[in-house]
């Protein structure tokens, strides 16, 4: 492996034999999605295969084919694409909450000197680790897009609000220490 950026890289072994072909397939670890399989008799490939993207491990093997249609012995070498452009990522501290509970944010992102959130509901932030309130009951997916939209990372259906109920209040304080547990858990 070699010459790894965001949009290719290269991939070259010593060739087992002459006239050999190879299967070289990528996958990506995290989502265990092959995103590149080829059939070649080169011994070196400039990859730049669609869905490759950076903040993501991959895993490259070439497997030998021999002439009578055997497989010859698989190597496999893992790497990861570039993080130093910044990669999103983050989390909340409570995923389930009453209408206009305030949800707080925090990042993980790598290398990320600028922020901008999508609360999915009409709100917006630049602040690195924002606190938000959801006033209406439904499920929001959250977006957040590190320096100047390098990268971005949405988590689907995030957070939930649960619709306003009256209760008398020993059920209300049991239902609280429910909703606690859940963030906690969650």
């Amino acid at each position: 492996m070699s010459e790894i950026g965001a949009n290719s890289f290269k991939v070259s072994w010593t060739p087992t034999s002459s006239n050999q072909n190879y299967k070289i397939t990528l996958r990506n670890i995290r989502t265990e999605a092959i995103i590149f399989e080829t059939i070649t008799s080169q011994q070196s490939h400039i990859l730049s295969p669609y869905g490759y993207t950076i903040c993501e491990q991959y895993e490259i093997s070439v497997l030998p084919i021999c002439s009578n249609n055997q497989s010859g012995v698989l190597n496999k070498i893992r790497f990861a694409s570039p993080i130093g452009q910044g990669c999103a990522d983050f989390v909340s501290d409570c995923k389930v909450n009453w209408p206009e509970g305030m949800v707080k944010f925090s990042d993980k992102s790598l290398n990320a000197i600028s922020w901008h959130w999508d609360f999915g509901n009409g709100f917006t932030s630049i602040a690195q680790h924002p606190q938000v309130s959801f006033s209406q009951p439904g499920v929001y997916d959250v977006t957040l897009t590190v320096n100047n939209g390098t990268h971005t990372c949405t988590k689907m259906e995030l957070i939930h609000i649960l619709p306003e109920i009256l209760l008398e209040q020993q059920h209300l304080k049991m239902i609280m220490n429910i909703l606690h547990y859940l963030c906690l858990i969650f």
